[in-house]
């Protein structure tokens, strides 16, 4: 984040070595130095060149199946909704979601994503599954009950979700008038 423009000349470099060890996680970095320029654009074609490298290489995993929607739906980018929601809906397995952050993400990037989309009542369950997921206070994990947990859901991300989550007024009114 602090000096972008030298980790993109270092990824140049580890490209031109043609070296195959890393290369989703080379995208990834690559991704994360143009979005710290503000190249939203040149941000997504890293990871989704990272994307598809994975898979046309299945043992090479990096994060940008979680960082793509995660900047798609922090940036708002409309025009990447669809794209985001297949990689949501494609690229993880039920293994996946062992994690409480990793539940918390990806449904917080579902909800987000069908909210802007119109569907408003998957939104809302998506997103009171993600705040579920945040009230988690262990991993399953026996001797690591700290890792994957969600620490802050203050930041811009963690508000939205939470606003999705809540009933409004009026529809919390005619549950309550509907059960007389």
């Amino acid at each position: 984040d602090k000096y972008p423009d030298v980790s993109l000349s270092l990824i140049d470099e580890y490209f031109e070595t043609q070296d195959e060890f890393d290369v989703p996680n080379a995208y990834c970095v690559r991704a994360q130095a143009y979005k710290a320029l503000g190249r939203q654009r040149d941000a997504i074609l890293a990871y989704r060149q990272a994307l598809e490298w994975e898979v046309s290489h299945p043992r090479h995993i990096s994060t940008a199946r979680h960082d793509l929607p995660r900047l798609v739906v922090d940036g708002r980018l409309a025009s990447e909704y669809d794209y985001a929601l297949e990689i949501l809906t494609s690229r993880y397995t039920a293994s996946d979601h062992q994690f409480p952050s990793t539940r918390y993400h990806w449904n917080g990037c579902c909800a987000l994503i069908t909210f802007e989309l119109g569907q408003r009542e998957e939104a809302r369950e998506f997103a009171e599954r993600a705040m579920r997921a945040a009230a988690e206070t262990e991993s399953p994990f026996r001797y690591h009950r700290n890792v994957g947990v969600v620490r802050d859901t203050s930041d811009e991300f963690g508000r939205r979700v939470k606003r999705i989550a809540q009933p409004s007024t009026v529809r919390s009114l005619f549950r309550l008038l509907g059960k007389r």
